[in-house]
């Protein structure tokens, strides 16, 4: 889906949670796009892992160089530690970062199901696209 790979060419997006009522948000990588699937990753230990647990639920946003923009909501589920092998495969960087057993400490987690817009500013007027994914 060319919606989805646009996303993975930005790569670092904002990704917000909810807690306790109150938005986090936070920069992260779209380590993956597979099967109409965002995949990602974060540490067992940050809160960011504790709020998708509590609420697996997720918008994020991005922009590219030339104000393309990109926003998704959608349903997140953990796909668990042996995915994060096929993440560092199409990553090569996070052998650098999370070398020998560092690696461990990661969860791999998918956008299965969701809705997004891309926003192309570069053009007068705008334009504005909705799509879907996941059913």
């Amino acid at each position: 889906m060319k919606e989805l790979e646009f996303l993975r060419k930005i790569k670092s997006v904002s990704f917000a949670t909810i807690e306790n009522g109150q938005p986090h948000v936070r920069i992260a990588d779209v380590m993956l796009i597979e099967d109409e699937k965002i995949y990602f990753t974060t540490a067992r230990g940050k809160s960011f892992y504790r709020q998708l647990q509590k609420t697996p639920f997720l918008a994020l946003a991005g922009m590219d160089e030339n104000y393309k923009a990109i926003r998704v909501s959608g349903n997140v589920k953990m796909i668990g530690h042996d995915y994060v092998d096929k993440i560092f495969e199409a990553n090569p960087i996070m052998n650098e970062l999370y070398n020998g057993e560092k690696r461990d400490i990661l969860e791999a987690f998918c956008i299965f199901k969701g809705v997004g817009e891309i926003f192309d500013l570069s053009t007068i007027p705008a334009r504005r696209s909705r799509f879907a994914f996941g059913g």
